[in-house]
Parts: C-alpha cells; sequence; structure tokens
C-alpha cells in the first residue's frame, strides 16, 4: 500500500466519522467530493474499510463501527488531528527538498 492510499483511507475513515459524529449521511458520492477521489475508487476503499472492520455499510450510507463515549472520541479527534499535522509536516519537508509539490491550501 502507497502512502498515497494510506492518506486515501485515513482521509475518508476521518470524514465518515466526523459526519456520524454531526449527523451527516456519509455515501460515496459525498467522499468522492470530499476527497477528490473517483466515486470507483472511493467504492474500493470503503471495501477496504469494511474488510478491516472499520465501517459498515447501511443502505447506500457508510457508519464507523465502534460507538464510542466523548472522552474516547475527544481522545481519537485529538490522535488523528496530531496525524494531520504530522503528515502536512512531512509534506512541507519533502517539498522544501524538491521531493514532490506543496500541499495546495484551502
Amino acid at each position: 500500500m502507497t502512502i498515497g492510499d494510506t492518506m486515501l483511507l485515513r482521509a475518508m475513515l476521518n470524514h465518515i466519522y466526523l459526519w456520524q459524529l454531526e449527523g451527516r449521511l456519509a455515501t460515496v458520492s459525498r467522499l468522492a467530493r470530499a476527497t477528490g477521489a473517483s466515486r470507483a475508487t472511493c467504492g474500493r476503499k470503503l471495501a477496504q474499510l469494511i474488510e478491516h472492520g472499520y465501517v459498515q455499510r447501511v443502505g447506500r450510507t457508510y457508519v464507523t463501527v465502534a460507538a464510542m463515549e466523548p472522552e474516547q472520541q475527544r481522545c481519537v479527534l485529538e490522535r488523528l488531528a496530531a496525524i494531520v499535522r504530522d503528515t502536512a509536516q512531512k509534506l512541507a519537508n519533502l517539498a522544501a527538498e524538491g521531493g514532490a509539490p506543496p500541499p495546495p491550501h484551502p
């Protein structure tokens, strides 16, 4: 699995989890728009997340499998934020070394 694959899986799982907390539905189309990946790619990645037990399909939507208490949710969100910061720093370092273009800024 490439770094790009890993980042896409993490991004998709993060979106599903956060949307679930917000009461929003996670669909293949919404995930494709949020990540910039094709619907077909999102479908394949969702199959991987399901296979590994991270999400489950409910009709046309996807939800995280494990329900967590608010304190556990806070810990997970802090960990996810740390992962994002670490990844952003690695990408910035790689770009500074001329290995890749800098990440886009929203």
